[in-house]
């Protein structure tokens, strides 16, 4: 298989990496090395029989316990459970009785005995939750973004081993540093790379580059700076050779739609593959996968993080199920998030301070020297109020910031103690 690439007829973007499938597929299956899921013969015998039912009336009652629910710890700002639905133990009875029935391991790879049941559930719910053909679950995601890169390298190579590399990557400056440091795999080495401004998305030229397939990863919202790849400028870069890889970590379950991708119709969400870390909002753990099923087939038998590693946990699948199923019933404590957001950010730049995130599930405070982050820091501490100083190298030299992870249980009290402190730290720490 070449790469014709002033062929007119040569498929680009998604179709390009579909057809490498099909090549790399048909060559596996003729050398018997074909990798699939164990079939429902194979799975352990455990019923799952009434389960969904059960899930959904456990997830009623947990959204009604938390919307009167209150943190032990609420002014303790550094926690990215966005939504109190772990801090609040609203789940704490139903994930018990999921511990007495459900194994805490996987005990071996999905691909030799662990695919246990309540994970097969857990990606259906998700896919059609999310509007995809297929959904994986991983253990984790930086586990996960540091295996697509090689993933897709390794797609290509094996469907044609000897033809120039088709795939250039791309990526915006501020992603997550396990999807940069895993552009720099070894087996993408042969493999262009760039590194694009933070969001310069109008600057990206995708016809320049004498590829098959621009794969363009970016986040639904950025956790240092509280902001989102425009819209308009994403969906005119879809129309053409690119594949987003979209990182969800801190956008999945609290923007106004659920999440970023959400918001994209469903021709624009074809050329994109979702990563949804459930650390956050979630108050879970493990990440998800979703995209083309012929995608999907083609992780299972090339990525090594999914081949090799021991199954992920049938009772964090069960858990999570149920945080799912509450994801939908939880607008309206997103909106309360989003007033105490605004209202917050408005006041500390009333009082004099540079914000970033109006609106966000977390304001960013940008203070400069590292020195001038940790002497707030210190100071709000006093005050009883925990949020750490994000100094360098998690962000550039003289851009350091307390990052202010909210969620909707803050009174108006709390956020009076909040702006006060910062009040009193404006007048007692200069610029």
């Amino acid at each position: 298989m070449n790469h014709p690439q002033s062929s007119p007829n040569a498929p680009t973007g998604l179709p390009y990496l579909l057809s490498l499938w099909d090549k790399a597929r048909e060559d596996l299956c003729g050398a018997g090395l074909l990798r699939s899921l164990p079939t429902s013969g194979d799975l352990p015998d455990t019923s799952l029989s009434g389960w969904d039912k059960h899930f959904d009336q456990s997830a009623s009652e947990a959204v009604a316990k938390l919307m009167t629910a209150e943190l032990a710890d609420p002014l303790n700002l550094n926690t990215n459970d966005y939504l109190g639905l772990q801090r609040s133990g609203v789940t704490q009875t139903f994930d018990s009785e999921l511990a007495r029935q459900l194994p805490l391991g996987g005990l071996s790879s999905r691909l030799v005995g662990g695919d246990h049941p309540m994970i097969r559930m857990l990606e259906a719910m998700f896919a059609q939750m999310m509007g995809a053909e297929r959904a994986l679950y991983f253990s984790s995601g930086m586990v996960l973004n540091m295996a697509i890169p090689s993933f897709f390298s390794r797609l290509e190579r094996q469907a044609c081993p000897q033809a120039p590399p088709g795939l250039v990557f791309l990526s915006d400056a501020l992603n997550h540093a396990s999807t940069i440091e895993g552009m720099g795999h070894r087996s993408l080495q042969a493999y262009p790379k760039v590194i694009f401004d933070h969001l310069a998305l109008k600057d990206l030229t995708v016809a320049s580059y004498d590829v098959r397939c621009c794969l363009l990863f970016l986040e639904g919202l950025y956790s240092m700076d509280g902001d989102s790849p425009s819209r308009t400028a994403l969906c005119k870069l879809l129309a053409q050779k690119v594949v987003v890889v979209m990182d969800e970590a801190h956008s999945f379950g609290v923007m106004e739609q659920g999440s970023y991708v959400d918001s994209l119709d469903h021709q624009h969400r074809q050329s994109l593959l979702g990563v949804y870390p459930m650390g956050k909002a979630m108050g879970c753990s493990g990440a998800l996968l979703t995209g083309p099923g012929k995608l999907m087939e083609a992780v299972i038998n090339l990525s090594r993080p999914f081949i090799y590693s021991t199954a992920t946990s049938p009772l964090m699948a069960g858990a999570l199920i149920l945080r799912l199923k509450m994801h939908g019933l939880l607008g309206p404590l997103r909106e309360k998030l989003r007033k105490i957001s605004v209202n917050l950010a408005d006041e500390l730049e009333d009082i004099g301070y540079e914000v970033r995130g109006h609106g966000g599930p977390f304001i960013c405070v940008m203070l400069g020297s590292a020195e001038r982050s940790m002497q707030v820091s210190q100071l709000l501490a006093q005050r009883g109020i925990q949020v750490t100083a994000i100094r360098y190298p998690t962000v550039p030299k003289g851009h350091s910031r307390l990052r202010l992870s909210l969620h909707p249980f803050l009174s108006q009290q709390h956020q009076d103690t909040i702006t006060q402190a910062f009040q009193a730290a404006y007048v007692k720490i200069p610029n």
